[in-house]
């Protein structure tokens, strides 16, 4: 078969280029580089994979090389466009495995409506390149039309890296097991893929693909409601908790108040008949029953003001020293939601690992406001034991990754905003910053 160098590696062009159009498109919010510098590096790519896809001339009757070439054009471009992303990498194999997948099926149509229609000839000639270009043009349109918004709020949304440790490996076995159909023969791959039992089956494995892609999808997106409807309900049970806190201490001031009438006019009596010992007497009895501290409202926002009584009451249980000071409105920040995932945590883990001091415990917040910039300041005493790994922080309390300074950092991210963490001695702090 006539192959043409150049025919070779503009296929290869229309393999990568969607894939790697649509993933940066994905994880625009989460790139590591400019716009330029990101584009100059696809140009770079871009270079390679045609040069690299042009290989092939001369090649398309060998199945063990055409296999090879499979695999090695993706790694390519999907290894550097894994480093262009800040994301888990897990998530973004799991992008580059589905859109190999889709590449695939797009080949294996195409060949087989160039052979339906063309018996004669083929190969990476013009003809054949533009059917499989148009095969793909109506496939991805197709599926966006169908799939596109659940593709979009899938990926839109940065996760734990735990939630991708394994699901990668789904669209990993599909590529396997459609490379053993296409290659795994003794006919070329062109000639064995355009016949319609083949075909048929590779048609039912794409489509098996899909199903499970969507059951994936929607798992993850039904999870991740749960996760916020479980954070709407935290607010409600803080709301709940520092509203009993007023309570309490409201009708402690009231029974004060009822009270200290009886006891001025028991001090008018004294005073009138000059009984100074036993008025001395009553006034100290009075100081001893008064309550040694009073409740205020620490922040002027109800929601945040009933977060930071919450944990000034579990700081107060746990005897640490709670302080707090808020010198800007942090809601013009950040949704009251966003702030009681960020706040919520922080304070949690900081009255927590207080408690657990032998020395000074306390747990102090910082909410300040630098041009354009809010930022939270959590810094609390702790034992000195920690578990830090690959700059992510494991739980004392569990197996595995700490979920609070997880929830912290991608809540940050997702509202393009940064999170720092320093532990020094017994001293650890986090910084949140968060832009307008």
């Amino acid at each position: 078969m006539n192959v043409g160098v150049c025919g070779a590696g503009i296929f290869a062009l229309l393999d990568c280029l969607p894939g790697m159009a649509f993933t940066l498109t994905l994880f625009r919010k989460r790139l590591r580089l400019g716009v330029r510098a990101t584009v100059a590096v696809c140009a770079l790519l871009v270079v390679i994979q045609v040069v690299a896809g042009s290989l092939r001339y001369g090649h398309v009757d060998d199945n063990a090389y055409m296999a090879l070439m499979a695999i090695l054009l993706p790694v390519l471009w999907g290894f550097p466009v894994i480093g262009l992303i800040r994301d888990s990498w897990r998530k973004i194999v799991f992008v580059l495995m589905l859109f190999m997948n889709l590449s695939g099926t797009v080949t294996v149509m195409g060949n087989a409506v160039d052979r339906h229609l063309f018996p004669v000839g083929g190969g990476y000639d013009w003809r054949y390149l533009l059917t499989v270009l148009l095969v793909g043009i109506a496939l991805i349109c197709v599926l966006f039309v169908f799939f596109g918004r659940t593709l979009l709020d899938l990926f839109d949304v940065e996760d734990a890296d735990y939630i991708w440790r394994y699901l990668w490996l789904v669209p990993a076995g599909f590529s396997a097991i459609a490379l053993w159909m296409r290659f795994g023969t003794p006919e070329p791959e062109y000639i064995s893929t355009a016949k319609p039992a083949n075909f048929m089956m590779l048609m039912l494995l794409f489509i098996t693909k899909l199903g499970t892609y969507l059951i994936i999808a929607k798992i993850i997106l039904v999870q991740r409601q749960r996760n916020e409807l479980s954070i709407v309900n935290r607010q409600y049970e803080l709301h709940e908790r520092a509203y009993r806190i007023y309570r309490e201490h409201s009708d402690a001031e009231r029974r004060l108040r009822h009270d200290f009438r009886h006891e001025l006019a028991v001090l008018s009596v004294l005073a009138e008949k000059n009984e100074l010992g036993e008025l001395r007497d009553y006034i100290a009895k009075m100081v001893r029953t008064v309550p040694p501290s009073t409740r205020y409202r620490l922040a002027s926002n109800p929601e945040l003001d009933a977060l930071l009584q919450y944990y000034a009451y579990e700081a107060e249980r746990a005897g640490v020293r709670f302080t707090s000071r808020i010198e800007t409105p942090v809601d013009h920040f950040a949704k009251s939601v966003d702030l009681t995932v960020v706040l919520g945590n922080l304070l949690e883990n900081a009255v927590q690992a207080a408690g657990c001091c032998a020395g000074e415990r306390y747990a102090d917040l910082r909410i300040g406001k630098v041009p354009g910039v809010c930022m939270i300041q959590v810094r609390n005493s702790y034992d000195g034991l920690i578990d830090e790994r690959n700059g992510r922080f494991f739980s004392t309390k569990h197996n595995g990754m700490g979920m609070g300074l997880e929830s912290v950092r991608l809540t940050a991210q997702r509202l393009h905003g940064e999170c720092s963490v320093k532990h020094d001695g017994h001293v650890f702090t986090v910084r949140v910053s968060l832009p307008m």
